[in-house]
């Protein structure tokens, strides 16, 4: 099989960010994928092609707030059925959880999409740091133009931060990965 880029409503749809996702998990070879901010599926659904073409058992546990999520929000059941109908099922599992009640867990690489702000990004480095886990993490963020969003101007941009990643595509609103 191969990546399609899947018209799902995403930030990431116009410039194609899922193929990098994609890209990124057939070069890694998880097993284990953890995602917090799954929205309507769309990076979810990316990484789960990849999983589903190297066919190593890999599977991703997908958190979201969904309709408890004052903001931009889609539904659980609308998420799990564009995943079903697309055959994707096994690769991926829902929870309804906010990242503030996560307890830690050992994983091979989390997507890490809450609205992001330097404050969530340093929690989220913090946390991993001190459970000494060992994943990748790639979050949504990263350049100055996704910095300079309407909503960004409540938070801590996190281009400037101290926080210390690479931006691995820079198409708006980037893709990062936490060193």
């Amino acid at each position: 099989m191969a990546y399609f880029n899947y018209k799902l409503p995403s930030s990431y749809y116009k410039n194609n960010i899922g193929k990098t996702l994609y890209n990124t998990v057939l070069t890694m070879k998880p097993s284990w994928i953890i995602e917090f901010g799954t929205l309507h599926g769309y990076s979810a659904i990316a990484m789960a092609q990849a999983l589903r073409d190297l066919d190593n058992g890999g599977k991703i546990i997908c958190h979201d707030l969904w309709e408890k999520y004052p903001y931009n929000h889609s539904s659980m059941q609308s998420t799990q059925s564009t995943i079903d109908e697309l055959g994707l099922t096994k690769y991926i599992e829902l929870v309804e959880m906010d990242f503030y009640n996560w307890i830690p867990e050992p994983f091979d690489l989390m997507h890490f999409d809450i609205s992001n702000h330097a404050g969530h990004i340093r929690y989220l480095k913090n946390m991993i740091n001190y459970n000494q886990l060992n994943g990748t993490v790639l979050f949504e963020g990263g350049t100055k133009e996704r910095d300079r969003v309407e909503w960004m101007k409540d938070f801590e941009a996190i281009n400037p931060s101290g926080i210390r990643f690479i931006t691995i595509d820079e198409n708006f609103p980037s893709l990062s990965m936490l060193l």
